[in-house]
């Protein structure tokens, strides 16, 4: 069942210390009681000018959820500050007999010790509690049930550990560090690409729960927008007990391979980072996001001494997982001798700690549908029509990859789809463009499936066939109809959206295929056009020669469309269904800048920076124009796979190349192609004027370096992934 399913998703837990013993969170959050406390006039501002009382009115009843509470005071404290705000709001419009009920889901983790937290309810509440354990990735609640989400000290705590970053064969291995803040770009992206689709969960399943008119307000320890990772405080802090940790597997107390394969779950954002994940998610507005005061905390012992305590009432749990439970003093020993000798960490670390507090609201509900389609609303199709310069014309490089993609698609077929017993096959093609690869593609489905069929001597039972044409409603449908084979052997049918959205019925299709589509983005990244943003792109169209900010905002996007794409298909393919695509990527050791399709958009640019330089186009336009398109590599598929969940991946295998006869030159074979696939989504910008002369001009330029034709397609690989979906458990 659904709910189960979501729930499973995210069952790793990271618990505070519970109890009230000295260790205990209980007694070792003075911090994070300093900043609810901090956050209370910035809190009550907001319910004042945000919180919607005309749609509260006709319910007798006001829900608050409090998301990753731990054991408190601190939640306690933070819900009476809420009370208190709600209250006021009410009576300052001369509605007091109007204050509802107040009803308190107090959420955490299943292993969060809800004991201790019902114990130190306060007995003078105002309110009605509940506790609710589960992940706050997750859905908790019913649709539109909660009237005040808040989150005090919790968003920092992924979801996961990412996967990559513990597996000895991954390149982002982070092999004798625990966290990724003094490590290599490969482990901090992997964080961030986890990071991005944490938040992505989390405003996807609090915009289903949270009520018209209601509010969220997050309380998030952070770091300066200008701030490496590496010296942010907490990041610090889990740094030197990595180097604990290495010391006493220096010494055989504990095993270096267990440390090699522990890691933090936590992730120290910036506010940008914040307002980026609100922006791509696009259910909330951020109505406010501020800096906390600092607060200084009273305290008996020193503040080296608070910081040890407050770190290992915060990380016990889980290292007692790893390591056992003998270890702890020891380490936190080691770990406050440390900070001893390098005291000027807590100093320069607390000077730059910032926290920040966000309101968000929900945006107006449409139609669910309606909104899924309108999420993904930028649309980059191919070059319509039969011209010259079309898709139809210019897709031979596409067709030679279906083809070889052929031997392998029929294998998986044969080895992994399960034989049904309906009536009709349903078979969805996802990017098809206007034909006649797509054609092609469903042909050889069809010729597989026929095949299992009669290879288990069950020709009787083959069943009808039913095909679904999708690409972006801007995609011309025209061509594609019009180009449907006379004598095909299955009904047809087109649909019109993104496949980063929902597009069928629950469990109705039983074969999803895609070839040479999902290198293109959802949408270009927000922040790469933002001349406000670190991660402004100009003077460039593309990634792959761009700052590292401009590539990790690919990367998240990239990670979230994934994610997206995923979830839609794992609602709607059939049981024992099989999807298959075939990815233009690059190799896993290739990088981004000496991929073919890269190279070649790095070429177009500079067309576009010379025509710019002339006055042809403006550089304004150049500098807010860039590709929606990423090239994953076989391990960030499989990293994506592994993240969502909903999916095994049963094969991924290089596509072998099918040479192309040539009816023209290389270089102008290359030009024809790009041009098809491009045209569109560069007249939206710039018009159609500039076309001919920005492709002549491309032309010149591959003419004149012609080892780029050589070296990109020595490197281009294209690969063909089939994934099954995971069997649905019902405890």
């Amino acid at each position: 069942m659904a709910a189960l399913e979501e729930t499973s998703k995210f069952s790793e837990a990271y618990p505070m210390k519970g109890g009230d013993g000295p260790n205990s969170y209980a007694n070792n959050s003075t911090f994070q009681k300093g900043y609810v406390d901090a956050a209370k006039e910035l809190l009550s501002k907001a319910v004042a000018e945000k919180l919607n009382t005309d749609v509260l009115l006709s319910s007798n009843t006001f829900c608050i959820a409090d998301l990753g509470c731990s054991v408190g005071p601190n939640t306690f404290i933070a819900v009476e500050n809420i009370l208190e705000a709600v209250e006021f709001k009410f009576q300052s419009q001369g509605l007091n007999l109007q204050i509802p009920e107040f009803q308190v889901f107090f959420n955490d983790h299943t292993l969060n010790d809800f004991n201790r937290l019902f114990k130190s309810l306060p007995q003078t509440r105002r309110y009605y509690a509940a506790g609710v354990p589960g992940s706050f990735y997750s859905r908790l609640f019913p649709n539109a049930s909660i009237n005040f989400f808040h989150s005090s000290f919790a968003l920092q705590w992924l979801s996961r550990v990412p996967k990559q970053v513990v597996d000895k064969n991954s390149s982002a291995w982070n092999k004798g560090r625990i966290h990724y803040s003094n490590s290599t770009d490969e482990v901090a992206r992997a964080y961030e690409a986890q990071h991005a689709e944490d938040m992505e969960c989390f405003l996807n399943a609090r915009a289903q729960e949270i009520a018209d008119g209601g509010m969220m307000v997050l309380v998030i320890p952070g770091r300066p927008n200008t701030l490496p990772h590496s010296n942010s405080l907490v990041n610090m802090s889990f740094q030197l007990i990595g180097s604990c940790l290495m010391d006493m597997a220096r010494k055989g107390l504990v095993s270096e391979e267990k440390v090699d394969t522990f890691n933090i779950p936590v992730y120290i954002m910036t506010s940008q980072e914040l307002e980026a994940a609100v922006e791509r998610n696009e259910h909330f507005s951020l109505e406010k996001l501020e800096t906390i005061p600092r607060t200084l905390v009273s305290s008996t012992v020193s503040p080296i001494q608070l910081v040890v305590s407050h770190m290992r009432a915060g990380s016990e749990g889980m290292i007692k997982q790893q390591f056992g439970e003998e270890i702890l003093d020891e380490l936190f020993d080691l770990y406050l001798k440390k900070l001893e000798e390098q005291s000027s960490i807590i100093a320069s670390g607390t000077e730059t700690a910032i926290t920040f507090l966000a309101v968000l609201k929900r945006k107006k509900r449409e139609m669910a549908a309606v909104e899924e389609t309108s999420k993904f609303s930028e649309e980059y199709p191919m070059k319509g029509g039969d011209g010259p310069s079309s898709y139809a014309n210019n897709s031979t490089f596409q067709k030679g990859a279906v083809d070889g993609a052929k031997e392998l698609l029929s294998k998986a077929v044969a080895e992994k789809l399960d034989l049904l017993s309906s009536n009709t096959f349903y078979i969805a093609d996802l990017g098809c463009s206007v034909g006649p690869n797509t054609f092609i593609s469903v042909e050889n489905i069809i010729e597989a499936v026929e095949f299992k069929f009669q290879s288990h001597g069950l020709n009787s039972q083959i069943p009808e066939f039913q095909v679904f044409f999708n690409d972006h409603t801007l995609n011309d449908f025209n061509r594609l109809f019009k180009s449907l084979p006379q004598t095909r052997r299955y009904y047809a049918a087109g649909v019109p959206g993104s496949f980063y959205g929902r597009l069928f019925p629950s469990t109705s299709i039983h074969f999803f295929h895609s070839t040479l589509a999902l290198h293109w983005l959802s949408r270009v990244p927000k922040e790469v056009v933002d001349k406000n943003s670190p991660a402004w792109n100009k003077g460039r169209i593309h990634y792959s020669n761009s700052p590292d900010e401009v590539v990790r905002a690919y990367e998240a996007q990239h990670a979230e469309d994934m994610e997206c794409f995923l979830n839609a298909r794992a609602q709607e393919i059939a049981d024992g269904g099989i999807m298959v695509l075939v990815i233009p990527g690059r190799p896993n050791t290739v990088p981004h800048s000496d991929s073919p399709g890269n190279v070649s958009l790095q070429l177009i640019g500079s067309c576009l920076m010379d025509m710019a330089r002339k006055g042809v186009v403006s550089e304004d336009k150049v500098d807010t124009f860039n590709f929606p398109v990423y090239y994953m590599t076989p391990q960030e598929l499989e990293a994506a796979v592994e993240r969502n969940e909903y999916f095994s991946l049963k094969k991924l295998e290089t596509v072998p190349h099918i040479p192309i006869p040539p009816t023209v030159s290389p270089i102008q074979l290359f030009v024809s192609h790009a041009r098809a696939a491009s045209e569109e989504v560069i007249k939206q910008q710039f018009g159609e004027e500039i076309l001919d002369e920005l492709f002549d001009s491309y032309l010149k330029k591959l003419e004149e370096q012609p080892s780029i034709i050589a070296s990109a397609t020595e490197t281009a690989i294209i690969f063909l992934a089939v994934l099954k979906r995971k069997m649905i458990l019902v405890n």
